[in-house]
């Protein structure tokens, strides 16, 4: 536990050496302030002595402040020496004061006094005083005839000098008239002036000479006082707001006002602020805020989302200021970004760049805004510009550490911007980077010191009310925690199963949980905040047990989050949760639901959402429903909030439950286990931030959309699973299946007619015939009990339950194509006979007649060499005869021995395998090594050649192309190699990045190009559509990102062999590289130069004309344009130049006119 200092005196476990101190055993309870404690008549000022209200106990004040009887945080000390005003904390701590000795000492002449005499010389004083007018201290009779003023404190008399040093008197607001000049000065220069007589307490008439007491002064109105306004935050901060009762002091009348009084009588000015609207996402101004009950002016408090005096409002950010300049955190959050544009939105709608509103002072650039996220140091919005986090031109933010970019709400959203509040959450904390798990400290942004947990929740920045603590089921509050030593607040961790975890692994784990306030009803059972022995709630701040009214009355629930059934009237009527305990619905003590249609019959809160009495009207969706309903952007990665309309993180909209992080997500094939969203994002696979997928094993990432659409994320919204995957997801339990969306158990009759088991896809087995049938004739045979759930074994009594009928093998899948693995899991391999079954057809396949028919995968299997650990696909193995086909048995590449297939599967020598990589994924990762020759295989990280790799298809010889240079053909890379086209042995390079999209197409040394996918001819670019001739810009059918064309046939995205441009000066046919390059063809625009003429046509004019040709020459322009060899007769093919000068395609006449090359119809 973590004791505050004074506590741990009180305790006697911090002492004096040689001093004796008694010690407490009793239960720490806050104390009273001094003032307080004279007002209740238990502190008397003559002698210093305080009556402990409880015990009767009489104790001096250094007694009182240790045992906690008066508060010692209400304490300011005085120093003797200067007059600078200290918490009583840091006088202990400078030596200025000694509790255990009960004396304040003068730093400087180290003259001791007692507090006694201390409090009555003024140098112990009341929490923080604040001063008022001379004028309101006249009119409430402190001024007395002895021309003193009385200490209300100490009710001692004092003289005016003394009263300022007090803080009684303020005197800058007080006013004095110098009657000779004719005009008011302040009360300070008055007593420089001796115009004020400290020591008769008498003002002088600087006319006549004559001293005027001040009463009289006063009603003469020599004094006055200038009436001052304070906007809400500097009266808030400069403390003339009291949390205690939610009144401002003004100091000009001496008297406390409610907000409302304060803002009539424009003390407080509430025009340069702004209130946030949590509950309606956006920013209102106090007249608005007041008269939607917002704000209780009357009270000095705001209402939502929970009740809150106005200077926490202020440190949580719900109260911000609209002076000028403004932090870009606080623009942000008054809504002055457009995040489409980049441009601030500031005063009358008139939008301009970030740059622009620093220089006109709208932003201002030198307030701490950006956490650096390499340092974690916070700096300036100037610093974060210089180093280009900050782009004040785009107006968007990049992430240093990956090079992201992103506007500014994301920043924020990120913690990449800091937000405009003074005091965050726990939570926010963490998730936002102000917190290292390292150290276990966290960041202050306004002072950037890194604070220990203990000290920054007391020092106001950190604030932990939001956040349970879940321990062995067990919920309780954060402080509760940190006393049963659970949270160790120094270290920033939390103890579990005998480990510490930081606070960020401990939210991941679920060990921290949020609460942000109101939340569903569902939500508060989820989260274990709802007791259903009890029916009642824990409050997250105080720990106390709340009924369902309470809850409700204090924001914990939100009543609207749910539908109650009117039961009574037999109508279907929906009411909200204050509605249904207003008609007796629900007891708002008990929390118990009343089902009328059952003679007044009561239920649980959880019972009743399992009976259908209360609707979830606000449910957090799961991940596929929310992607089903188009929530979900593929672009940003980003969910709308249905809510606000705005686009969020699906880390936020799991915080803010929209999405419900505990449904099933992910099938983790290796332990076989259905993952929740929330332990699928713990492993990697989905980023909550970025809002991707990355599939184990893989080092790309595909959208959450695709990701369900190719079954990577399971669909538990659509369902229609098979039987058998239905049962392996373990969503049948006791022959009933649970609905992985709602929870619910249906029998395996009601799961069909729900759609959650698919009975076509449903194969089971009939274990005396050895026939396959689908699930409803199964049932129709009595195979099947879908009642019961189970199987029964035909012509035996015997029963299996659903389960055992799977690892049996007699409920089998009808997926396809299955790995060898999966197949014999189902036991359709035949050890005997070396075949599969395939239960579709009831046929037997020895393996390459399952893998032609598609039942079985060859590309997920592979055969591993003990020795070496290299993999070699079951296409190569079965084509060196590795695997004996015919047999269905397997040669140990090690011992030289041959086993079945599936006990050689047992034996390791087949393993499963992810489908091998495509060439353009071994080139996006960085697999191969081009000037080497070799590649690294990501799943077992061994290297080989090239030329193994693709011959043992680790990665897919279908997945790139080579042109043919014989025939212009493109052939899959393996046919290349085969034929002898390319060798792999030599040295590749990548072509030079444009920037843009990454590069198709690898060079190889010999001339070869290999074309990570097939390029498209230009004719078909322009016929497709893809190809604008009108502009000259490519759109790439796959990315949609808009390129020049000569990016796109610099990236392969063209075969650049297919389109020819005519140099008429010099007779030549250029390929559009060379024209680029020579400047016959504009690079941007596409415009071609006729060299002869020197003019300049549009791509589609060139076309028109002939310039630019992707088909035939006539005869004689083969002939002028060299492509004739008068030696051998033949010409060449200008549309396949690949392969070097030697190896060029050659034709003679009639294979030219057959091939295309030469038109015959243009020549006579």
């Amino acid at each position: 536990k973590v004791v505050p200092f004074f506590e741990a005196l009180k305790l006697g476990w911090i002492v004096q050496s040689g001093v004796t101190t008694k010690k407490s055993l009793k239960k720490l309870e806050p104390g009273i302030s001094l003032a307080d404690a004279v007002q209740r008549g238990i502190f008397n000022t003559t002698t210093g002595e305080i009556k402990d209200p409880k015990t009767n106990e009489i104790l001096n004040l250094a007694e009182a402040l240790v045992e906690g009887i008066v508060d010692p945080d209400l304490i300011t000390i005085r120093n003797p020496a200067n007059d600078d005003l200290l918490s009583l904390a840091d006088a202990v701590e400078c030596g200025i004061v000694d509790l255990n000795r009960g004396v304040v000492i003068n730093p400087e002449t180290r003259e001791e006094t007692s507090l006694q005499a201390a409090f009555n010389e003024g140098f112990v004083l009341s929490g923080l005083r604040k001063p008022i007018s001379l004028e309101p201290v006249v009119k409430k009779g402190w001024y007395t005839a002895s021309g003193k003023i009385l200490d209300p404190l100490t009710k001692r008399e004092i003289d005016i000098c003394e009263s300022v040093k007090r803080g009684i008197v303020d005197p800058l607001i007080t006013e004095c008239k110098d009657t000779k000049a004719n005009h008011f000065i302040t009360l300070n220069d008055a007593l420089s002036k001796k115009l004020v007589d400290p020591d008769n307490g008498k003002l002088k008439d600087s006319i006549t000479g004559s001293l005027i007491p001040l009463d009289s002064a006063v009603e003469q109105g020599l004094i006055r006082t200038n009436n001052i306004s304070f906007p809400l935050i500097d009266a808030i901060v400069q403390e003339y707001y009291s949390p205690k009762n939610g009144k401002f002091l003004n100091p000009c009348i001496g008297e406390e006002q409610t907000l409302r009084e304060a803002k009539n009588c424009k003390f407080v000015d509430c025009t340069s602020v702004l209130i946030k609207d949590a509950h309606n996402d956006k920013v209102i101004t106090v007249a608005e805020a007041e008269r939607t009950a917002l704000l209780d002016t009357d009270k000095g408090v705001l209402k939502y989302p929970v009740q809150m005096t106005l200077d926490t409002a202020y440190q949580k950010g719900y109260i911000l200021t609209t002076q000028k300049p403004l932090s870009l955190q606080e623009a942000l959050a008054q809504g002055c970004y457009d995040p489409k544009t980049g441009l601030m939105v500031m005063g009358d709608e008139d939008r301009i760049t970030l740059d622009e509103a620093m220089n006109i002072g709208e932003v201002n650039r030198n307030a701490l805004t950006v956490k650096d996220p390499r340092s974690g140091d916070i700096i300036t919005l100037s610093d974060a510009i210089k180093i280009g986090v900050v782009d004040p031109k785009s107006g968007t933010a990049t992430d240093p550490t990956n090079g992201a970019e992103m506007h500014f709400y994301d920043a924020l959203d990120r913690g990449l911007i800091v937000p405009a509040k003074r005091k965050f959450s726990l939570p926010e904390a963490v998730f936002k980077g102000f917190y290292d798990p390292a150290s276990g400290k966290f960041t202050s942004p306004e002072t950037r010191e890194k604070l220990q947990t203990d000290r920054a929740i007391r020092r106001g920045i950190i604030d932990p009310v939001s956040t349970m603590v879940k321990v062995d089921g067990k919920v309780m509050t954060f402080e509760h925690a940190v006393e049963d030593g659970i949270v160790d607040a120094k270290a920033g961790t939390i103890k579990f199963e005998n480990q510490k975890l930081d606070f960020q692994e401990a939210f991941e784990q679920g060990l921290l949980i949020e609460v942000r306030r109101p939340m569903s009803l569902n939500e508060a059972i989820l989260k274990g905040i709802y007791d259903e022995r009890s029916g009642l709630f824990v409050d997250p701040g105080t720990g106390e047990k709340l009924t369902l009214q309470q809850a409700i009355q204090s924001y914990l629930i939100d009543p609207d989050s749910v539908h109650v059934k009117d039961t009574r009237s037999g109508f279907l009527r929906k009411l909200n949760l204050a509605e249904a305990i207003k008609h007796g619905f629900i007891d708002g003590v008990s929390g118990k639901v009343k089902d009328f249609t059952k003679g007044e019959s009561e239920v649980s809160i959880v019972d009743a959402f399992e009976s259908g009495l209360i609707v979830d009207s606000k449910a957090a969706v799961s991940i596929q429903r929310a992607i089903h309903q188009g929530l979900y952007d593929d672009q940003s990665g980003k969910f709308t909030d249905p809510n606000t309309g705005r686009k969020i993180t699906l880390h936020e909209a799991i915080r803010r439950f929209i999405i419900n992080p505990l449904l099933p997500c992910y099938w983790d094939r290796k332990s076989e286990r259905l993952l929740s969203l929330v332990e699928t994002c713990r492993d990697g696979i989905i980023d909550r931030r970025a809002g991707m997928f990355k599939e184990p094993g893989a080092n790309c990432t595909v959208s959450l959309s695709e990701a369900m659409e190719l079954g990577l994320i399971v669909d538990i919204e659509s369902a229609g699973f098979g039987l058998y995957e239905a049962i392996a997801m373990g969503l049948c339990e006791e022959g009933k299946f649970v609905h992985p969306s709602t929870g619910r158990k249906l029998t395996l009759c009601d799961a069909v007619k729900e759609e959650l088991v698919n009975p076509v896809t449903s194969l089971v087995k009939n274990s005396k015939t050895g026939r396959y049938l689908k699930l409803p004739e199964a049932v129709e045979a009595t195979i099947i009990d879908d009642m019961v759930g189970a199987y029964q074994v035909p012509d035996t009594k015997k029963i299996l339950t659903l389960q055992e009928a799977k690892n049996r093998g007699l409920i089998v899948t009808a997926k396809r194509p299955l790995s060898i693995e999966e197949a014999i899991k189902c036991g359709l391999f035949r050890t005997d006979s070396g075949k599969f079954a395939d239960p579709e057809s009831g046929e037997f396949h020895d393996l390459l007649q399952a893998i032609n028919k598609d039942f079985i995968n060859a590309e997920t299997t592979a055969i591993k060499d003990p020795v070496t650990g290299q993999l070699k696909s079951v296409n190569s193995a079965i084509e060196d005869g590795t695997i004996d086909i015919s047999k269905g048995r397997v040669l140990d590449p090690k011992s030289k021995r041959s086993y079945s297939i599936d006990t050689a599967m047992q034996k390791g020598i087949l393993v499963t395998v992810e489908k091998p990589l495509t060439f353009q994924q071994a080139v996006r990762r960085g697999s191969i090594d081009f000037l080497k020759g070799t590649f690294k295989d990501p799943r077992t990280m061994r290297e080989c050649t090239l030329e193994e790799a693709i011959k043992y298809e680790l990665i897919d010889p279908e997945s790139a192309v080579v042109k043919d240079p014989k025939t212009g053909n493109f052939l899959t890379l393996k046919k290349a190699i085969t034929d002898g086209i390319i060798d792999m042995n030599k040295r590749a390079a990548l072509d030079p990045q444009t920037g843009k999209v990454k590069s198709l197409c690898i060079m190889f040394e010999q001339g070869t190009v290999v074309f990570l996918r097939e390029p498209l001819s230009f004719d078909v670019a322009v016929e497709q559509g893809h190809l604008d001739t009108t502009t000259g810009k490519f759109t790439d059918p796959q990315s949609k990102e808009v390129l020049t064309l000569k990016e796109a046939i610099t990236l392969g995205l063209i075969d650049p062999d297919s389109v020819l441009v005519k140099d008429m000066a010099k007779k030549k046919l250029l390929k559009l590289p060379e024209a680029f390059r020579k400047g016959v063809m504009d690079s941007d625009k596409g415009n071609v130069l006729d060299t002869v003429s020197s003019k300049l046509h549009s791509l589609p004019n060139a076309i028109e004309i002939g310039l630019v040709t992707t088909h035939g020459l006539s005869l004689i322009e083969g002939l002028d344009f060299g492509l004739y060899n008068p030696t051998t007769g033949s010409f060449t093919d200008p549309f396949c130049t690949s392969g070097g000068v030697m190896e060029r395609r050659r034709l003679n006449l009639t294979e030219a006119i057959k091939s295309g090359l030469i038109d015959p119809s243009t020549s006579v």
